[in-house]
C-alpha cells in the first residue's frame, strides 16, 4: 500500500490516504484559523490530527500581560480550543515553541498545552531555531525539552501514541528530540517522524543564519529504518523536519 510522506516546517496541512486530517495552523504573528479538509469518503476508522507552528512572541510587546517569557499563552489557548472542537487526536508543533528557548520559557509552553491533555489530546513538539537561542547556557534547551515533553519518549502524556524511537546510537542528545511514534488502529494507522537537526552540546555547525547539529545525513540510518515499509506495519508515514542542512 502506498505511504504518504510529508515534510513540514512552517504552515501546511494535508489529507492522507485512509486518514482525514483536520489541521488548525497558527502563524508566528498570532493569527489562527481552522483549515478543514475537503469532502472525502472517510472510512469508519478515520481520525484526525492537528498541526501548528511558531508560537514565539516578541518579548518587548505584550500589552495584555498574558504572554509571559515570549510565549503567547493567550493565543495558544485559543488554538487549543479549536483543536478540541475539531476532535483531533493529537497536535504536532513544528518548531519555535518560544522566543528565546530558556528553561522557564519551555516550561511555560508545556503548561500551555494542559487544556489539550485535559481533553485527552496529545501534543508532540519539535525544536526550532528559537529553542537554540539560549545557546550553551542551557544545552540548547534539550534537557528542558526532554523533561517538559516526556511524550516524545512515550513516558507519559502519550494519549494513544506508541512505539517511540529515537536515534540515540547517533547521540544521546537526540533522545526524544528526533523521534517517531505510531498512532491509530490497524488499517488506519500512521507513523510520525520528527527530525531535529538543530545545535546540540555534542555537535554544532555554524552556518549563515542558523547553527545546526546532527544533519539528516547523520540520522539517515535511523530514519530509513523507521520508513521501512517491510517492517513498519503502518499504512501512512508523516515526516516533519526543520530546514535541511
Amino acid at each position: 500500500m502506498m505511504k504518504s510522506i510529508v515534510r513540514f516546517k512552517k504552515v501546511f496541512a494535508v489529507t492522507a490516504i485512509l486518514m482525514l486530517l483536520l489541521a488548525v495552523v497558527a502563524g508566528g504573528c498570532g493569527s489562527s484559523a481552522p483549515l478543514v479538509a475537503p469532502d472525502v469518503q472517510a472510512s469508519s476508522a478515520a481520525w484526525s490530527f492537528g498541526v501548528m507552528s511558531d508560537t514565539q512572541w516578541t518579548l518587548a510587546t505584550d500589552p495584555s500581560g498574558q504572554n509571559p517569557n515570549g510565549v503567547p499563552v493567550s493565543i495558544i489557548k485559543q488554538i487549543n480550543q479549536q483543536m478540541i472542537s475539531k476532535g483531533v487526536k493529537f497536535v504536532v508543533q513544528v518548531g519555535d515553541l518560544t522566543e528565546s528557548g530558556n528553561n522557564a520559557d519551555v516550561a511555560i509552553r508545556a503548561q500551555a498545552a494542559q487544556d489539550l491533555y485535559k481533553a485527552g489530546i496529545g501534543f508532540f513538539p519539535m525544536r526550532g531555531n528559537h529553542e537554540t537561542y539560549a545557546n550553551p547556557a542551557n544545552g540548547y534547551a534539550i534537557a528542558a525539552f526532554q523533561s517538559n515533553f516526556p511524550q516524545t519518549q512515550c513516558l507519559s502524556n502519550t494519549f494513544g501514541a506508541t512505539n517511540c524511537s529515537s536515534p540515540t546510537s547517533v547521540s544521546s542528545d537526540l533522545k526524544g528530540m528526533s523521534y517517531s511514534f505510531d498512532y491509530g488502529p490497524a488499517g488506519s494507522n500512521a507513523r510520525f517522524i520528527i527530525i531535529d537537526n538543530w545545535a546540540t552540546p555534542s555537535k554544532k555547525v555554524t552556518a549563515v543564519g542558523y547553527d545546526y547539529g546532527y544533519s539528516i545525513a547523520d540520522q539517515q540510518a535511523w530514519l530509513s529504518s523507521r520508513l521501512d515499509r517491510n517492517t513498519s506495519g503502518v499504512q501512512n508515514v508523516f515526516v516533519f523536519s526543520g530546514p535541511v542542512p
